[in-house]
């Protein structure tokens, strides 16, 4: 079985799939990425895909509002590039289905208010000028039972519909455009970049050589100085992580081959409130073994947080 860092098909970098829908059918691809949080190999790989792309979907989920991985993936890899985004806010039918009260539409309306007031907060960087235009409320599990159904309504009411209509729009009217903004926007940051470079060293060539040679030299030592302590303080870290790496998991391994002697004291207080006659009854049986499973669950965990503090006031103690 492949490690959580091995890719599973080494030698495949991606795959096509072809199907006959008007939106393919107008020349455009659609390029599924990995999410958030895969490997580095994956997220150099959709960085890659970025560079030629007309337009990102950005899914997010309506439940889980602009998490913080979420917006660090915005901010390092989509932020100031100059890429037109479609923001699709998944699940937006759970903001009903969450409430106390399905029929309080006063509720709704509130929940619904303070759902967009978030997003927006985060996401109108993203498209300034055009909220409107690039953020959207879908429900894609309303758009597959609309399908299945063949239900206008349901599709019309699950958001989807809204969104196409603007993403056909960009595609005709403004894809053209927004690859000159896009090919603008690479030309700046280009000469941005080189004139900075040149603004660093136009100065040197004011300098005498000979001058800059005595300059360089007088550093010298210093910067001999500087690299010997940073090669000390690599050594010192890494004895360290090591030390404590060893620490930590002697620390773990001794208490939890320390339960088995404290494990009946311990789990009284965890196990579940169920007569044990009950377990020879087979109708009880399932709910027997699913409560004591939740019961040891809570054991473990009980443990896990207890060793965790114990490991914490530890580590003070050392510092």
């Amino acid at each position: 079985m492949a490690s959580k860092d091995q890719a599973a098909f080494p030698n495949v970098s991606h795959a096509e799939i072809e199907y006959p829908i008007p939106l393919l059918q107008q020349g455009l691809e659609l390029i599924d990425t990995p999410g958030l949080n895969d490997t580095e190999a994956r997220n150099q790989l959709v960085f890659n895909f970025l560079q030629d792309c007309h337009a990102v979907l950005f899914v997010m989920d309506a439940t889980q509002p602009c998490t913080l991985d979420e917006r660090r993936y915005l901010q390092n890899t989509l932020k100031d590039r100059g890429i037109t985004i479609f923001f699709l806010i998944n699940a937006w039918d759970k903001v009903r289905s969450n409430l106390i009260n399905l029929d309080d539409s006063e509720a709704l309306v509130s929940a619904e208010a303070r759902l967009r007031e978030v997003f927006q907060t985060h996401l109108a960087d993203y498209c300034p000028n055009q909220y409107e235009q690039r953020v959207f409320e879908v429900s894609g599990l309303q758009a597959l039972r609309s399908q299945l159904q063949n239900d206008p309504e349901v599709l019309t009411q699950s958001g989807v519909p809204a969104f196409l209509d603007h993403l056909f729009e960009f595609l005709s009217k403004n894809r053209i455009q927004s690859e000159l903004d896009y090919a603008l926007h690479k030309a700046q940051m280009t000469h941005k970049q080189v004139w900075a470079a040149v603004s660093r060293w136009l100065p040197l060539l004011n300098e005498d050589l000979d001058l800059l040679k005595q300059k360089l030299a007088s550093v010298q030592f210093d910067f001999e100085q500087l690299q010997s302590i940073r090669d000390d303080f690599q050594t010192k870290i890494r004895q360290t992580r090591d030390r404590e790496a060893q620490a930590t998991a002697d620390s773990f391994k001794t208490y939890i081959l320390n339960l088995e002697t404290t494990f009946d004291a311990d789990f009284v207080a965890a196990q579940p409130d169920l007569d044990f006659l009950e377990f020879l009854d087979k109708n009880n049986r399932a709910m027997f073994y699913t409560s004591f499973k939740r019961a040891f669950e809570r054991y473990m965990n009980d443990r896990l947080a207890a060793w965790e503090f114990i490991a914490n006031t530890n580590s003070r103690l050392k510092l």
